[in-house]
Formats: structure tokens, sequence, C-alpha cells
């Protein structure tokens, strides 16, 4: 098992990444995984934090979505008093919601045994942005 720098197995850390995505508690989770991106060496425990971070924004992204589409179906609402996104409004966040605690509490699991799911989206985002990283820091060593 590798060590991060505080000394906590690279695997409870990535868990406990997707636990604090899985309560909803945002601005830890966000605390956490930049300092796991930042300060950690571990490309698969950075990966794991990259996927708890995605993951997390691709359903707040969802809930946001409709609840702007709500909010623009309100203004004509005024004039027509049955418009409304209403109860399937409701409906459609409860299951993006829902969607996010199964992800993100099964790949917690997956995480503290130190397996991954593989995600193809998410996969190529984090593989583009490790070899730009490693292509500036060749760059500026030339220098």
């Amino acid at each position: 098992m590798q060590k991060t720098k505080l000394g906590i197995n690279a695997n409870i850390v990535a868990g406990i990444l997707f636990f604090l995505g899985f309560t909803g508690n945002s601005l830890v989770m966000f605390l956490a995984c930049g300092y796991v991106l930042l300060c950690e060496k571990n490309d698969w425990l950075r990966k794991m934090a990259f996927k708890a971070m995605a993951g997390y924004l691709a359903c707040s992204v969802g809930v946001s979505i409709l609840s702007m589409v709500d909010t623009a179906i309100a203004i004509p609402r005024v004039f027509i008093h049955n418009l409304s996104l209403g109860s399937v409004g409701n409906i459609l966040t409860n299951a993006i919601n829902l969607i996010r605690y199964i992800m993100m509490g099964f790949m917690g699991l997956k995480a503290f045994k130190n397996q991954e799911i593989n995600i193809a989206t998410i996969d190529d985002a984090f593989s583009s942005s490790e070899s730009e990283e490693k292509q500036e820091t060749k760059v500026n060593l030339e220098k």
C-alpha cells in the first residue's frame, strides 16, 4: 500500500474523497481534492481525486440546469397559470441526487479496496491534463 505525505494509505484517502461527495460536503471535498492534486505524487490517488470532483460537478451542473429551466418557466407562469416543471423537476432533481449518492458511494467502496471504475470521459480528460502538465514541466526544465 502506498502512503500519502500525511502517512495515510492512498486508498483510504481516495475513499474519503468519494464519501465527502456522497455526503454533499462540497467545500471540504474540493479542498481535499485540491490538496491531493497539488501536493500528492501518487498518480492513482490524483486520478481518484479528479474523478470525485468531476462526478460531483456533473451532478451539480445537472441540478443547476433543472433549476434554471424551472426559473425560465416561472416567468411565463405569471401569465399562464398551469405551466410548471413542478413535480417533474423535483423527480429529475431527486433522480440526479440519487445517481450522485450511488456513484459516490460505489466508487468510494471501490477506492477503499484500491480498485477503480473506468469512466472513459473522465479518464481521457485526466490523461490529457496529466500529459500537458508533464510537457510544461519538461519545457520549464529545458529553460
